[in-house]
């Protein structure tokens, strides 16, 4: 694991929730992404988070709910990306 997901899985084992959830929330938002590079960026984000909360000492069960956060997140990038493609 190189430095930059250490430094992602303590974060994800020590943050408070609201935090946590800010942060994925802010990759995901609207204002965050609106241009294909602005998606791509965020989904590459996303995509990195996946191991360090693998890694993370949460629960299970809440690694799990922060790993559908993640999934829901890179499914609606990917939806919004296709839809800018096609305008």
């Amino acid at each position: 694991m190189d430095e930059k997901q250490k430094l992602f899985t303590d974060l994800f084992s020590n943050a408070d929730d609201g935090i946590i959830y800010m942060i994925l929330g802010s990759l995901i938002s609207a204002d965050s992404n609106n241009t294909i590079e602005e998606i791509d960026e965020n989904l590459g984000h996303l995509k990195f988070l996946i191991e360090p909360i693998k890694a993370c000492t949460r629960t299970e069960e809440e690694k799990e709910k922060l790993l559908d956060f993640v999934k829901s997140g890179i499914r609606i990038l990917e939806r919004d990306k296709e839809y800018i493609e096609n305008e």
